[in-house]
């Protein structure tokens, strides 16, 4: 019996939904159809797999160069991670501000289908802190004919494998304890404790991470991992000071590493939190972090 990751091959229709919101910009409709060309390659008769594909758009004029795309078949989905270049959102006033943003797709053959003809998903986009947005788009996949032989497509059995990262590590419930440094500027920081569950999701080179946390907090909601660190650095949009003596604008920067970097999921993490106030009334603060995993 073939492996069941094996069957995603062809050409394929694509058509791709975006939740619909107040906050958000409709998906072009010229993006929101393309054509999937798809090679898959399996090691084994079960396990693993990766599938190769190009993707086009036929109704943008003039049409984009064809745009690689690499899908890893792990426990019965394919799967596809990227870190996007960046993400813009805004204040209620207008003001711009840039945050990380992440795509986590995972796809898998519809109900009662096994020869890898239609295939359906969604794709989760999230932006970090200052944005903190989150956003779904359905995906379906629907086979419309064997590979066009003008499609050159990149040997899927000539990629680099996937990689498990240790940023794949941050992974279950924490309870995050924050504890004001003994700084002059932390007269009147207090001491933080929250609990909540964070998913983290790797690049497939495994050299770039991304965890989100669950809880309704904003305490370490995103963290991206990178170098043997999770770290955020986010710029907010000016404010007014706390005396009412003029404008502020805080950046907050975090770092965060593995106690034990042989251990995954990770139990106990530490680092730092800082924040820093630019502007009319200048300062900062900070905090250690102590983060210890309470289950899955």
């Amino acid at each position: 019996m073939p492996n069941p990751g094996s069957v995603f091959e062809g050409t394929y229709e694509a058509k791709q939904v975006q939740e619909e919101r107040p906050d958000l910009a409709p998906t072009p409709a010229e993006y929101q159809t393309s054509v999937f060309s798809v090679k898959s390659f399996c090691a084994n008769e079960s396990g693993p797999c990766v599938a190769s594909a190009l993707v086009t758009y036929p109704d943008f004029v003039p049409p984009p160069a064809p745009q690689p795309v690499v899908l890893d078949f792990v426990d019965g989905r394919w799967i596809a991670n990227l870190a996007l270049p960046s993400f813009s959102c805004s204040t209620v006033s207008g003001t711009p501000l840039q945050a990380s943003g992440w795509q986590v797709s995972s796809f898998e053959q519809a109900d009662g289908v096994d020869d890898g003809s239609l295939i359906t998903g969604t794709g989760v986009t999230h932006a970090g802190p200052p944005c903190l947005k989150e956003y779904s788009t359905a995906y379906t996949f629907t086979r419309t004919g064997p590979l066009d032989p003008v499609m050159v497509i990149p040997s899927p059995d000539e990629l680099p494998p996937l990689v498990d990262s240790p940023g794949s590590a941050l992974s279950g419930t924490y309870d995050l304890d924050l504890t004001p440094l003994p700084e002059p500027g932390n007269v009147n920081a207090q001491q933080v404790t929250e609990s909540g569950n964070y998913q983290s999701s790797c690049t497939r080179t495994g050299d770039r991470c991304v965890s989100i946390l669950d809880a309704e907090t904003d305490i370490l909601p995103t963290l991206e991992w990178a170098d043997g660190a999770w770290s955020s650095d986010a710029t907010y949009a000016s404010a007014p000071c706390e005396d009412g003596s003029g404008q502020q604008q805080t950046t907050i920067r975090v770092s965060l590493t593995n106690n034990d970097a042989s251990t995954s999921p990770a139990q106990a993490l530490t680092g730092e939190v800082r924040k820093t106030y630019a502007g009319d009334c200048p300062g900062e603060v900070a905090w250690t972090i102590a983060a210890t995993r309470t289950g899955d």
